[in-house]
């Protein structure tokens, strides 16, 4: 199941939660630009085991932004 959510560009800063790696979002990411994504722990453990989570791409079967995500 792939559950997205939109938020502001303080979401993170408001409910005081640290990021782990990368940054982020600022204004600047709208509708209209370049998609990004926040993903938790278990999502970079369950599939990007002893990995760096930052630079990879992501999308899921049959969800229709999926065509968006490997341009």
């Amino acid at each position: 199941m792939l559950r997205t959510n939109t938020v502001g560009p303080d979401f993170f800063h408001v409910l005081g939660i640290p990021l782990l790696q990368g940054r982020s979002i600022t204004p600047l990411e709208t509708a209209t630009a370049a998609h990004v994504v926040v993903v938790n722990e278990t999502l970079v453990d369950r599939f990007l085991p002893h990995s760096n989570a930052l630079g990879h791409t992501i999308g899921a079967k049959g969800h229709p932004s999926n065509r968006e995500c490997h341009r």
